[in-house]
């Protein structure tokens, strides 16, 4: 690609050597942070960005779509002030989050969402489709600063159909996807494989279609590919996941088969401590994974929106574009929801399990209280016959005492008591002090009980 080279050295010269350079890399495996608050409904509005603009003549469109934190989506927008202001170029206006950039016989596209931002280089396409001298495409890029990993690149040329050369000498042998679009007026073609360089090539050509109406069909292809790219950050986290899972479930599968076999308190108790440990370990990674795999969802259902709004027509000998896409799309997607699912399901059964084991426990506690609630019966009834006897025993020995003591003063005096001799006397009060002692400990037993309830 000659002239895509040569635009991509004059961008470098009327940079003045400001920016600085640095080299991409792929990375599917890119964990991305975005706000919560980034809920499918508010990925598709994210997606709904200024229009390309008219495409004039064949073009080549060259697409880098990076992940982008919050702060590192700052920096990117100051560096591009910066680039704009070496360049003598308006610089994005505040509130925008898109700006194009007009280099003469090129433009610069940006574009900034909440979890990527996309640098969209649109170059003069003369030449043969999809065809450029190693390196020539990533050169562009070379001087500006990747504001996080790469997710996406892609190398989109559309021309005429006239000057278009056939799919097969483009994309040799690999299957292709073709589709007619936009009533038959445009076909679109690729093998949506990433070639050496790392991009996915897309062929469009044409017979009939305004410049407005092959730049909305552009704008429309990069973002097929760029939410592809975003929805398949969900299958490392599902790679991931997996063999967790496994590990999960199986120490599940082995605490259930203890439950049937090891009975006792204090077995019980190990077994709840195994199955909260997994429960915790589950719920980490449920709050780890389930914010991904919510995107993942809505980026997949923007690509099948973006895919319907094609309204394709098929070609002869060849799989349709769109349904090249969502097959290929659709197998990633299922792994993930497998996960999910998954990990729902293992959710569950870890809360059946904790439930069953905690009801186990709950029966052996209400049997032990009902075991201690008879045996304090036992003692109380116990306590009571023993108080029994201890207050008659009291009774004997304070009557005793108190007889003697009548007796000593009857002796004592040596007097006659109604003619009655003092032994006489001291025996006739026996039965009088057994009887006032009686009254006064059933007084003091009485007060006390009406105390103490």
């Amino acid at each position: 690609m000659k002239q895509g080279s040569s635009n991509s050295s004059t961008i470098m010269r009327r940079s003045g050597g400001a920016a600085k350079r640095d080299t991409l890399a792929h990375s599917s495996t890119t964990e991305i942070v975005s706000d919560e608050a980034g809920i499918p409904s508010t990925v598709s509005g994210e997606l709904q960005t200024q229009p390309f603009g008219p495409i004039v003549g064949p073009r080549r469109l060259l697409h880098f779509a990076f992940a982008t934190q919050t702060d590192a989506a700052m920096k990117d927008r100051s560096r591009l002030e910066n680039l704009c202001k070496g360049l003598g170029q308006p610089i994005p206006q505040p509130e925008l989050r898109h700006h194009c950039v007009d280099l003469g016989d090129a433009r610069l596209h940006w574009e900034q969402q909440n979890e990527f931002t996309s640098y969209t280089w649109e170059v003069a396409g003369t030449g043969s489709p999809l065809s450029s001298k190693a390196g020539a495409r990533n050169a562009a890029m070379r001087f500006i600063e990747a504001p996080g990993s790469l997710l996406a690149s892609v190398d989109l040329h559309i021309m005429t159909a006239a000057a278009a050369s056939p799919i097969e000498s483009v994309f040799g042998t690999s299957a292709v996807g073709v589709s007619r679009l936009e009533g038959g007026a445009a076909l679109v073609a690729s093998d949506l494989r990433i070639d050496d360089e790392g991009f996915t090539r897309i062929l469009v050509s044409h017979t009939d279609l305004s410049p407005a109406r092959a730049g909305v069909l552009v704008q429309r292809l990069l973002e097929i590919e760029t939410c592809r790219a975003l929805a398949l950050l969900g299958v490392p986290e599902a790679q991931r996941l997996a063999p967790i899972l496994k590990s999960v479930e199986s120490a599940l599968t082995g605490i259930t088969s203890s439950m049937t076999h090891v009975r006792g308190p204090s077995a019980d108790h190990g077994l709840l401590e195994e199955l909260t440990g997994l429960a915790a370990t589950l719920e980490a990674e449920s709050s780890t994974s389930g914010h991904r795999f919510r995107m993942t969802r809505a980026y997949d259902g923007i690509v099948q929106q973006r895919v319907d709004a094609l309204d394709e027509e098929g070609v002869q000998g060849h799989s349709r574009f769109g349904g090249f896409i969502t097959r290929r799309l659709r197998q990633s997607m299922l792994s993930c929801e497998i996960v999910q699912d998954r990990l729902t399901a293992l959710s569950g059964r870890l809360d059946r399990a904790t439930e069953l084991l905690r009801t186990r426990a709950n029966v052996q506690i209400e049997h032990q209280n009902r075991d201690m609630l008879s045996a304090m019966t036992d003692r109380s009834q116990l306590q009571m016959r023993l108080q029994r006897v201890v207050e008659f025993i009291a009774l004997a020995a304070i009557s005793y005492y108190l007889v003697a003591l009548a007796g000593v003063v009857f002796r004592g005096l040596k007097i006659k008591i109604a003619l009655v001799e003092p032994d006489i006397a001291t025996a006739i009060a026996v039965p009088i002090v057994f009887l006032i002692v009686w009254l006064i400990l059933r007084r003091i037993r009485k007060r006390h009980f009406e105390l103490s309830t």
